[in-house]
């Protein structure tokens, strides 16, 4: 799964955050997308929530297994001392 959430202010308006994801097949086969706003949240809330959107997606897919590839290491991190069950 690849994964990246993002957010940007516009002079004075609030917050605007996305977030979109890719999961893939072991031959590097799109099997799902996703992605949309979600709202006037900070980066590093945005990639905690797309993290959770995707794992979510990979548990309704009953993948057994999950490779997971983005860029905040604090978040991908986190995964591993707080497993998804």
């Amino acid at each position: 799964m690849m994964f990246d959430g993002n957010c940007r202010s516009i002079s004075n308006l609030p917050l605007v955050a996305g977030i979109g994801g890719l999961i893939l097949n072991r031959e590097g086969n799109v099997i799902w997308a996703f992605s949309g706003p979600v709202g006037s949240i900070d980066a590093y809330e945005a990639e905690v929530r797309v993290l959770v959107t995707g794992l979510r997606i990979v548990k309704s897919l009953q993948l057994n297994s999950v490779f997971i590839e983005g860029d905040s290491r604090n978040v991908i991190g986190w995964t591993t001392r707080y497993p998804f069950g």
